[in-house]
């Protein structure tokens, strides 16, 4: 029987090496979508109760929430709602679906300090227009250190309003056919950020009366009827990149404001401006987008980036930088962003934790075919190489072991034999 062998048993093995190596960095691969985010100060919560998750199908239906001792209502009345206040461990509202069914906020929060997070919540049907109670999808009143988070509120008097509150955050949140989509009203040090407020019968958004020393940034308000964002008597505020275009009645409304700034927005519509003064519209460098720059100034030029000829807004004030192009980019999607916030810059609240961005599996498969495309590569090349050696084989048979041949034993003397002889002396 002839011995079995394998010509290219080398070429095997390295094919298997191969494809470990492929498929021990597919792990890896997938674990480098994933990053941390950068470390937050000491004024955040934990990132671990914030999400932008779209609202999960398995949200649970609920009837209203209401907060507020003096009523008799406290946070332990309500099962679905755990933590227990605290910096590190606030009380959270999430995953629920609330109609109201027109009898008041869905939810209502009246006159708390605890720290709390509404995450993943849909409230609709609190009521309509003339409702003395500001009936909401969600209202906070005289409260502090709330967040509301990915939530979104339609058919009520307003989506989402705060009312004589602060250290608050609004965030990538929707309000769409409310009779008013966000409103913050007297309410200091508060966010609001990346939310979406559209087809809003009245404004989209609104800030106003003392609401001082807030951040305004990242959100759109589209194709409302009045006033994609009013301000009336607000001060040292920063609205930073937001998007109002496409409504009916004036883009902005801006009425008696001072010492805030506007910079990387986009205007597209009427701007209505009274009684404003000491407001920043530039940087130095950069300033905002106005929709009808072309037409108001048809001979001024431009670097690609900045037009040469500042936009008036009013007597007062100006826009020396004026944007050659929208930063925004277009689009139909009025959802929010996905950018997870987790910091409240002047809430003490406490921990910011790694956070993840979403795997991009159009990156997964590039990778995996660049991965695959290498491999065959290295093959092909191995397989040339040791195609072109006809005298490599290897047998399977045991070769026959070689032993080293035994030297001779050198043939030992005769020995007598002895016999003991007590009479015969001893050496001494």
């Amino acid at each position: 029987m002839s011995k079995p062998s394998y010509k290219h048993v080398g070429q095997f093995f390295r094919k298997i090496k191969i494809w470990i190596l492929l498929c021990g960095s597919l792990p890896l691969l997938v674990a480098g979508q994933h990053t941390s985010s950068d470390l937050t100060n000491e004024s955040t919560i934990s990132s671990e109760y914030f999400s932008t998750d779209s609202i999960p199908m398995s949200a649970a239906n609920h009837g209203r929430i209401i907060i507020n001792v003096t009523a008799g209502y406290d946070w332990t009345d309500y099962p679905v709602i755990t933590g227990s206040g605290t910096i590190g461990n606030p009380y959270i509202i999430k995953d629920l679906v609330i109609d109201a069914q027109g009898t008041g906020s869905a939810i209502k929060i009246s006159s708390r300090s605890e720290f709390a997070v509404i995450r993943n919540c849909s409230t609709y049907n609190s009521g309509h227009l003339y409702s003395p109670n500001h009936d909401s999808g969600i209202l906070l009143e005289t409260t502090q250190n709330v967040n509301i988070t990915n939530c979104s509120a339609y058919n009520n008097q307003f989506g989402i309003y705060l009312y004589f509150s602060s250290h608050c955050e609004v965030t990538h949140n929707q309000a769409f056919e409310n009779d008013y989509g966000i409103s913050i009203f007297q309410s200091p040090f508060t966010i609001t950020e990346d939310n979406t407020a559209y087809n809003n019968m009245g404004y989209g958004f609104k800030m106003g009366y003392e609401s001082t020393n807030n951040t305004f940034s990242g959100n759109i308000g589209s194709n409302n009827t009045m006033q994609g964002l009013e301000l009336e008597w607000v001060n040292d505020i920063k609205f930073l990149n937001n998007s109002i275009k496409s409504n009916v009645g004036n883009s902005v409304h801006l009425w008696y404001c001072e010492n805030d700034t506007f910079l990387g927005n986009t205007f597209e519509g009427e701007f209505y401006i009274s009684g404003t003064n000491n407001t920043v519209w530039d940087n130095g460098t950069h300033g905002n987008y106005w929709f009808d720059y072309e037409v108001r100034y048809p001979s001024a030029t431009n670097d690609g980036t900045i037009w040469d000829t500042p936009y008036q807004i009013d007597d007062n004030n100006s826009d020396y930088y004026p944007l050659v192009n929208s930063p925004h980019i277009p689009s139909t999607d009025t959802s929010p962003t996905d950018t997870p916030t987790d910091t409240l810059t002047d809430t003490p609240i406490d921990t910011g934790e790694e956070s993840s961005k979403p795997i991009d599996p159009v990156m997964v498969i590039v990778g995996i075919a660049l991965l695959i495309s290498i491999s065959f590569v290295a093959v092909k090349k191995m397989v040339k190489k040791e195609d072109s050696d006809d005298d490599f084989s290897i047998d399977f048979e045991p070769a026959k072991q070689k032993r080293t041949p035994k030297k001779p034993v050198p043939d030992l003397p005769e020995q007598k034999s002895y016999i003991y002889d007590p009479d015969e002396p001893r050496l001494k």
